[in-house]
């Protein structure tokens, strides 16, 4: 749709183009794909279109959101702008300073940029005003953390994941992730191994899935060890996974481990909480969500 003559006339802002890669291999999740695609590009809105994405971490909750976002970005010719909030470490990023890497990022110069949170977040809607500008807002920790990196221009999108469902926030759409379809699963892992590879061993491979519990990134990490092993039966690492006593530390490939994904979520459990998630490990044969 036009927009308005006072907006047309106005100074161009840079046009930013924050949004990190794609996965080359992204698989899964196409009702959520569709519905987000249709949401962020329909016309005649009347208010900023923000779609949240909660889930457990390795979900895939930042895959479907760049995945999403670069697939609408010809709707937002002004700009993607992207923060990692890191949410669920120890040390969140402030909005104060999410805001300032925004506005610098916009054409604010350094010294120009205001002092206070709330004249940062006046000044950000203030040059979003009439531009459409998707904004990816990722690893978000609460409602509070994004409340002042919400644009105010109805022609703006925003996709925000995180752990837990927001509230208290102007959100068009909740999205709540779960683990993958074995469909999906087997669909990523052949993306990554090769087709020809996974229908060798097809029931091997439903059983490695299964141990990896549907999880993505669990299965994003064995298919690039497995891609990485190419003389690799997928039978061994099925029986490598087998071992519970052994499998948090079979999911590591490089730097990206599973356990260092539970580590943070264990980290923002209450003491008494976290006493019993101990304590639910201890019977073997035991099985809980």
């Amino acid at each position: 749709e036009p927009l308005p003559a006072a907006a047309r006339d106005r100074e161009p802002l840079p046009v930013p183009a924050q949004l990190p890669p794609l996965l080359p291999d992204f698989a899964g999740r196409t009702d959520a794909v569709s519905d987000m695609h249709t949401l962020l590009t329909t016309p005649g809105r009347r208010a900023p279109t923000v779609v949240a994405i909660a889930g457990m971490g390795g979900i895939g909750k930042t895959s479907l959101a760049l995945f999403t976002a670069h697939g609408v970005r010809h709707a937002y010719p002004d700009g993607q702008l992207y923060a990692d909030l890191r949410g669920a470490d120890e040390n969140p990023a402030e909005p104060a300073g999410v805001l300032t890497g925004f506005l610098l990022s916009l054409g604010v110069a350094a010294e120009a940029v205001p002092d206070t949170l709330e004249d940062r977040c006046r000044l950000f809607r203030s040059m979003l005003d009439g531009h459409r500008v998707l904004i990816v807002l990722d690893n978000a920790r609460d409602a509070s953390q994004v409340l002042d990196l919400m644009p105010g221009s109805v022609g703006c999108g925003v996709i925000i994941t995180g752990r837990s469902r927001l509230f208290g926030l102007p959100v068009t759409k909740q999205l709540s992730i779960d683990t993958f379809r074995p469909d999906e699963a087997l669909s990523l892992l052949g993306a990554v191994i090769g087709h020809e590879r996974l229908d060798a061993e097809r029931e091997q491979a439903l059983e490695l899935l299964r141990l990896c519990g549907f999880l993505p990134l669990a299965i994003r990490i064995v298919a690039t060890r497995l891609a990485s092993r190419p003389r690799w039966a997928i039978a061994t690492l099925t029986a490598r996974l087998a071992n519970e006593q052994r499998r948090i530390e079979e999911l590591r490939v490089g730097d990206v481990s599973i356990h260092a994904v539970f580590e943070l979520g264990y980290r923002q459990l209450p003491p008494e909480q976290a006493r019993a998630f101990r304590l639910l490990a201890v019977p073997g044969s035991l099985d809980f969500g």
